[in-house]
């Protein structure tokens, strides 16, 4: 296969990686700037730029994270960071720094379903939305004691052990999620394991008993049996798990809810770069989730794709097979890590027209609409809420997807607050050295990537026209 060619497969197929990236959250507003590195200080582009130094051999993927003060002197000042879910670990490093001096962080991660605010429920409070979220809660403890009993050999023996030795990603959703939509505490045994058809519980190799879990709720009207809202919910009346359900545990990664390895962690992996989620700590005590459920999520697309969010998120359908393929090429070959790299870049560097062109994603406009608007909504309520109810915070980080910051930075500014400075932070690099290719040859590739997605654009556009 030529190189030539190769470029292009790679754009291709990167660019439906890097929308997906760009539809949760990862970097828009990008400015490309090609000046040399020590003259790059002294631009002002707004969120992201790329800089090329060397005569063109080095490109820099930098974020600007910008400071805000309150006009009247009075209150804390707030920290924009935008994120850039896959990018070298020294940038997250140093947003982690960063972040964990400020007083209270806002950060974007869709929660587990269940765990997500009531008060953004639609019909929140009726029995039937309590008893939709208590389904979803004792499924979500069955998952943190399975990932403990994964770890120990052995089921946590009480409710408060799962939720003290809660593991990562599901640290900061599990104590929430031991009650019920009641408000009252799950119950939670451990219970000898009967196989389907047996009359007696099984045992291991060594004669010792088989253990399950079951927990449960009495219901809307707290008291055993009853019917409809009324009835007691199980966790034996629900499916089995899937195989990567349960992080740690069997099936593809083994990782499960916000852990599985998603499209955008098979590319981190393929392109030499780490992902957001495995670098950085959000579960430190001044973080705090300002963002919607899957849930909730779901429920406000209403007729929208979902299953193509889903599938997007979790790196499943053809897209990401086919990514995949690819992907497992450029772990390979340096040179293809480099045209890998090279691709994505040309892709951010086209992300408000990618944005605005929902097809490109597979995804409807309403869709996009809730993934930006809607997501932008919950984190700027946060803001004010802290603004109005917590004086003792002095300063406050927001990190979130790139994509939101044209949304969220105006809202900022309309609260009565003015920049004060930006940090531009070191995300990505990348060199002709070690890659086996010239840079005659790097010219040549990124012209063709570049050519390649504004013709999938243009087409994209087009498209949009005629339906």
């Amino acid at each position: 296969m030529s190189m030539r060619r190769m470029s292009l497969m790679v754009a291709g197929v990167l660019a439906a990686g890097a929308v997906g990236c760009l539809a949760t959250g990862v970097g828009a507003a990008w400015t490309a700037v090609p000046v040399d590195a020590a003259a790059a200080k002294n631009t002002t582009e707004r969120f992201f730029r790329i800089v090329e130094a060397d005569g063109g051999s080095t490109i820099i993927v930098q974020s600007g994270v910008h400071t805000y003060e309150p006009t009247s002197g009075r209150g804390p000042t707030i920290t924009l960071a935008p994120a850039i879910h896959i990018a070298d670990r020294a940038f997250y490093d140093r947003l982690q720094t960063l972040l964990d001096a400020k007083d209270l962080v806002l950060f974007e991660g869709v929660k587990p379903s269940g765990t997500g605010r009531t008060d953004l429920d639609r019909g929140a409070d009726t029995d039937a939305a309590k008893a939709k979220r208590t389904t979803q809660r004792i499924r979500l403890i069955a998952i943190a004691a399975r990932m403990q009993k994964n770890a120990s050999g052995a089921f946590p023996e009480t409710l408060e052990r799962v939720v003290a030795g809660a593991e990562d990603p599901l640290t900061p959703y599990v104590a929430g999620a031991a009650v019920d939509g009641w408000g009252n505490p799950l119950s939670y045994t451990v219970v000898p394991w009967t196989p389907e058809g047996a009359s007696e519980p099984a045992k291991d190799e060594s004669g010792a008993a088989i253990t399950t879990i079951e927990i449960g709720s009495l219901g809307s009207d707290g008291l055993a049996g009853g019917e409809g809202t009324a009835a007691d919910l199980k966790l034996s009346d629900q499916p089995g798990f899937v195989p990567g359900e349960v992080p740690g545990g069997p099936g593809p990664g083994g990782k499960g809810i916000r852990g599985s390895r998603g499209l955008q962690q098979e590319m981190a992996s393929a392109l030499g770069l780490v992902f957001q989620l495995d670098a950085m700590r959000h579960d430190k005590p001044n973080w705090r989730n300002s963002d919607l459920s899957m849930d909730q999520l779901q429920d406000r697309m209403g007729t929208g794709d979902s299953s193509s969010l889903i599938n997007m998120l979790q790196g499943s359908g053809f897209q990401a097979r086919l990514a995949r393929l690819v992907l497992g090429v450029m772990k390979v070959f340096p040179a293809a890590r480099t045209v890998g790299r090279l691709a994505l870049v040309e892709a951010l560097v086209r992300a408000d027209e990618l944005l605005k062109v929902a097809g490109a994603a597979g995804l409807d406009q309403r869709t996009m609409d809730v993934i930006l608007h809607d997501r932008n909504a919950v984190v700027l309520a946060d803001l004010r809420r802290v603004l109005g109810d917590e004086p003792g915070i002095r300063s406050i980080g927001v990190i979130y997807g790139g994509g939101h910051m044209p949304g969220i930075e105006p809202e900022i500014l309309a609260m009565g607050y003015r920049e004060v400075g930006v940090e531009w932070l070191e995300a990505m690099r990348i060199t002709a050295e070690g890659s086996g290719l010239s840079l005659a040859q790097i010219r040549q590739m990124r012209a063709s990537i570049a050519q390649s997605l504004d013709q999938q654009i243009a087409a994209l556009r087009d498209r949009e026209a005629r339906e």
